[in-house]
């Protein structure tokens, strides 16, 4: 594989090259590796630590015809990886975590319990409440004294990067890696989901994280991402408030990454800035 043909196959005895269906060129593709039958090419996605926007996961080709087989999804970003083959399976490391695939049925088994990579946990204020959530983005919240089964309002999908509960306690929200976000009702169980800003286009993952405020009200919630980012949604209709950009230049007053955090009240937010400031500004305008 290379970053600008993408994958490609010769066969040696005619030296003629095998079309791999499906191949888009410039797209950060992982290293190759065939599968103990010979036939089947495995590559990991994306090959690259800057992509952000690929999902992980092993793309795979018939390379006797070129033909594109089915994906194996990842539930993380793709570390080490080898194929078994005394066992005809794909050993993969993600979110630190170790994921066994059967290559001839794709069937993953995944480790024993737990979190995948690293987990983020927030309690509720009164303290009988724990949310947990991690790099596979799944979502779990325990009932003290947390050793009872949880629920899973999420099963999977972007990483979880950040959790606050509401005041009351009995409501919870999440921020991913992605830049999304979601309201989760725990005596229901119903989860909205707040998108990402339109106008956020450096976002890495990989090195900057969102962190999230949530207003007494439950109204806003705001969000920052290291000199990238700063917002605000409204929690019942989904909508984003207002969005500031943040700067790389260390000079500049842009949001470092820091947790915004609102007044008691409600009545301001407070956000700190790169040149060592406090920002005071209006939770539904982003006026300072």
């Amino acid at each position: 594989t290379t970053d600008e043909a993408g994958p490609e196959v010769w066969e040696i005895a005619t030296r003629k090259e095998v079309k791999l269906a499906g191949v888009k060129p410039k797209t950060s593709y992982g290293g190759p590796r065939f599968a103990p039958d010979g036939k089947t090419l495995l590559v990991s996605m994306p090959g690259s630590v800057y992509d952000e926007t690929t999902p992980a996961h092993f793309q795979r080709w018939d390379v006797s015809t070129g033909k594109r087989l089915a994906d194996l999804a990842v539930p993380a970003r793709i570390g080490a990886w080898a194929v078994d083959h005394a066992n005809n399976r794909l050993v993969v490391i993600a979110g630190q975590c170790v994921f066994r695939y059967d290559l001839a049925t794709g069937k993953r088994t995944d480790p024993l319990g737990g979190f995948v990579g690293h987990a983020r946990p927030a309690i509720s204020p009164d303290g009988k409440r724990v949310a947990v959530g991690d790099d596979a983005g799944v979502l779990r919240v325990y009932e003290a004294p947390f050793t009872g089964r949880p629920v899973e309002p999420r099963v999977g999908g972007s990483p979880v990067h950040d959790l606050q509960f509401a005041k009351d306690g009995r409501t919870f929200y999440a921020g991913f890696a992605d830049r999304s976000a979601a309201v989760i009702d725990l005596a229901t169980g119903k989860v909205d989901l707040l998108p990402a800003p339109p106008d956020n286009p450096r976002a890495r993952t990989f090195m900057r994280a969102l962190r999230l405020a949530a207003a007494p009200d439950g109204r806003t919630l705001a969000a920052v991402v290291e000199t990238d980012r700063l917002w605000a949604w409204d929690t019942a209709t989904g909508k984003i408030l207002w969005s500031a950009a943040g700067s790389d230049d260390a000079r500049d007053r842009g949001p470092p990454g820091c947790r915004p955090a609102f007044a008691p009240d409600g009545s301001a937010l407070y956000v700190g800035m790169a040149k060592g400031e406090i920002a005071k500004l209006d939770p539904r305008t982003g006026k300072e």
